[in-house]
């Protein structure tokens, strides 16, 4: 279950809703729909690779930092 869908329905944990600033340790980042976690199986640091949704667990491979993009 991984693709354009899970990215559109992320949200972060209900302290960073409303944040106006991106938080600056990692984050966890869980889906509305499911409540599962993304996850990057496998840790790969290759660009590209497909992110799942598993179960939360508080591994390394579901933490997540947040970079600042031009434009917002």
């Amino acid at each position: 279950m991984a693709g354009a869908g899970l990215v559109a329905t992320l949200m972060f944990a209900a302290s960073f809703a409303k944040a106006t600033s991106i938080p600056t340790g990692p984050v966890i980042l869980i889906s509305r729909l499911s409540g599962y976690c993304a996850g990057n199986p496998g840790s790969s640091a290759q660009l590209g690779v497909q992110m799942v949704q598993q179960p939360c667990r508080g591994p390394l491979n579901e933490q997540w930092t947040l970079q600042p993009v031009t434009g917002g």
